[in-house]
């Protein structure tokens, strides 16, 4: 038992070391990095592919260009939003956001650029794997190996947990292509060629190299792929609920606010009250000789005539009245009742009301 003690002592101390406001501003400045990195790089991909197109390069050269150019863009962008991020929930001064905004985005771009060229390379080498399941597979191992050697320079820790980690997440992430396992077929001639005829020579197949619509078509598919294991992960599930609770919270604060208000105003009216009932009572429990029961701000006997007042006070025109209030009210009017409970001063329980007293309400 004193084991287990100790253990819950230590753990206790660790965690009340922990920085949280430090962990929250690293998780909110990340989250929002990630979503403007996968945003920018879904919109530039197809017009930077379609650029390089258009230029005429293809092969090799199309995919590192391609991959320099989308990581640069997606990179400048979620590394600028990550700094931003950082800077001004840690309170810093304007001039110093601009300044880490700026330093985030440049060093975002080199890291960015560098990323995609490395996976433009390792894509254009295992373009010419035809098999969709051999291709899947040296797709992941070059994308990891990328990630390995990106940890390694930007100075983070590289170990056998983290390369497993970026293993999974790669082959999670990773699509096959839709095209099939084999190329395409040689147009050849059916019929058998006759003495006399022209020569008719087989079509070799042509090389499996990719095209910058194969690749649009690629990244498109990987950008879709991130999508539904962002979807999968229930982030948006976590700000519903979060939305949910600050509506609760929201609700909560009018009705205390409304409460503070109508007592206000009940005291103010009860004062005025007294002034013309020298035995004014407030909060008294009434039952009808129907067997409605309901609660009334304020009961006296006018000082001048000694006729029997009952008023509710309502701090608003639109406030309403409850349901045993609509029907007791009325009830009372017409068959009268009487004081229910201990009652107050000269209103005792048991005190009776008689037929025709009805209850005024006061509003503002």
């Amino acid at each position: 038992m004193s084991l287990l003690y100790n253990d819950d002592t230590q753990v206790a101390n660790y965690v009340k070391k922990i920085d949280w406001k430090k962990v929250a501003i690293a998780t909110v400045s990340t989250v929002a990095a990630v979503a403007v990195t996968v945003a920018t790089a879904g919109a530039a991909a197809p017009v930077i592919a379609g650029m390089v197109g258009t230029a005429g390069l293809s092969g090799l050269g199309a995919a590192v260009v391609t991959g320099v150019a989308v990581g640069a863009v997606s990179g400048a962008a979620g590394g600028a939003v990550n700094a931003f991020t950082t800077s001004v929930l840690s309170g810093d001064k304007p001039v110093t956001i601009l300044k880490n905004t700026f330093t985030g985005m440049v060093n975002g771009a080199v890291t960015g650029g560098a990323t995609g060229g490395l996976l433009g390379v390792a894509g254009s080498a295992t373009s010419s794997v035809a098999n969709p399941v051999a291709r899947h597979v040296v797709d992941t191992a070059g994308e990891t190996v990328v990630d390995t050697i990106v940890d390694a320079s930007q100075g983070g820790q590289v170990t056998p947990a983290s390369i497993a980690t970026s293993l999974a997440i790669n082959a999670l992430s990773e699509g096959i292509p839709t095209r099939g396992a084999k190329g395409a077929k040689a147009d050849v001639p059916k019929n058998k060629p006759r003495a006399g005829d022209v020569q008719v020579n087989k079509t070799k197949p042509s090389t499996n190299v990719e095209s910058s619509v194969d690749m649009r078509q690629r990244v498109l598919a990987n950008i879709d792929a991130s999508k539904k294991a962002r979807d999968s992960s229930n982030f948006d599930e976590h700000l519903r609920r979060e939305a949910k609770v600050k509506q609760d919270i929201r609700k909560q604060q009018v009705l205390e606010a409304n409460r503070t208000k109508g007592r206000a105003f009940e005291i103010e009216k009860f004062d005025e009250f007294k002034q013309i009932s020298s035995n004014a009572q407030e909060q008294i429990t009434i039952v009808t000789n129907d067997g409605t029961k309901f609660r009334t701000d304020a009961i006296g006997h006018d000082s001048a005539t000694g006729d029997l007042i009952l008023q509710e006070y309502k701090s608003s025109a639109t406030a309403r009245l409850t349901k045993n209030q609509e029907d007791g009210f009325e009830q009372l009017f017409e068959n009268g009742g009487h004081v229910v409970g201990k009652g107050k001063g000269d209103f005792a329980g048991g005190f009776l009301i008689p037929v025709g007293t009805r209850v005024q309400v006061i509003r503002p």
